[in-house]
């Protein structure tokens, strides 16, 4: 956890082990846990990348986890603490845009948990 983010935590023993108990229940999700085993699975894994309809722009991100299968498509997993809402799936729109460039394939699947 970087200093910025530790500004208005009073305990970080308790919002680091309510993340990592977060994570825990997340990841044991059976279709987690199955995307998981399917390949390579990278964690919090910046980008930068210049979108093809606007080649000056540069759009940058940290993807939350992207399994990379043996066999099939990619997948971008975006885990979430609170509620839908409508820019979630336009961020996870970029990721799996970034996804498509960088690893040169056409179909990349994508994934948005709520807690």
């Amino acid at each position: 956890m970087r200093a910025e983010e530790r500004v208005d935590i009073s305990d970080l023993a308790q919002t680091t082990q309510a993340a990592a108990d977060l994570f825990g229940r997340l990841q044991s999700r059976p279709e987690v846990l199955e995307a998981l085993a399917s390949g390579r699975v990278f964690y919090e894994l910046p980008f930068s990348y210049a979108p093809v309809s606007d080649p000056a722009a540069i759009v940058r991100g940290v993807i939350d986890c992207l399994v990379v299968p043996d066999a099939g498509p990619p997948l971008v997993l975006e885990f979430k603490t609170g509620s839908s809402r409508p820019e979630h799936a336009a961020q996870v729109e970029q990721y799996t845009a970034a996804v498509r460039r960088f690893l040169a394939v056409d179909r990349v699947e994508m994934k948005i948990l709520y807690a």
